[in-house]
């Protein structure tokens, strides 16, 4: 078959989409992850820059400063500790699919004590905020997850048991953009009330 006879070009596109189920679906879930990422980097600079704002006018709102200083340091603690549960995953496992990685790391685990430990008091920090009706059911909904870890103590096992690497930094993924949303939420409504 000559390089440059149309049937090269169609066996050479043939081969290029000849992808395991396996592949295939790693590859779903790398696009599912790489937007998760994106769009955590821009929730992370968003809750960043509307803490810094709020930390400004430390002097005349006070109360406001000191909420926001709940909020915002308990959603970078959950933050860090996702970002480096991920990168343990991810050198534990090179190729995304094996089922005992994530299952070894975060159920029954100090790695699962410490999880709790940091979506429970982001939880506390978010939920005690007064907000008004739409505002607190748009929070409701990025925190359904972290209410279960209260309710739940065996909640990673729901999450992670036998799950392929690559799922599991999808999840964890999720669970860093839904308390960077929370977070950004209260921030969000502090520094309207702090501007006011």
């Amino acid at each position: 078959m000559k390089s440059g006879s149309p049937f090269y070009f169609l066996f050479l596109f043939f081969l290029a989409n000849c992808r395991s189920p396996s592949e295939q679906i790693n590859d779903a879930f790398t696009t599912v992850d790489q937007s998760l990422v994106k769009t955590n980097d821009v929730i992370g600079t968003s809750a960043g820059q509307l803490y810094a704002d709020i930390n400004a006018g430390r002097r005349q709102h006070e109360s406001y400063a000191i909420k926001a200083d709940s909020v915002y340091f308990a959603a970078v603690d959950v933050s860090r500790l996702l970002d480096s549960l991920k990168q343990i995953i991810k050198v534990r496992d090179s190729s995304g699919e094996r089922l005992s990685v994530a299952s070894e790391l975060l159920i029954a685990s100090r790695s699962q004590q410490q999880l709790t430990k940091a979506f429970i008091r982001l939880f506390a920090a978010t939920d005690s905020y007064r907000l008004d009706e739409r505002k607190r059911q748009k929070l409701d909904s990025f925190l359904l997850s972290v209410k279960e870890v209260r309710s739940d103590k065996h909640w990673t096992k729901k999450y992670f048991e036998r799950v392929p690497t690559y799922a599991a930094i999808v999840l964890l993924d999720k669970f860093q953009n839904d308390c960077m949303m929370a977070a950004e939420i209260v921030l969000a409504d502090i520094k309207q009330q702090v501007v006011n």
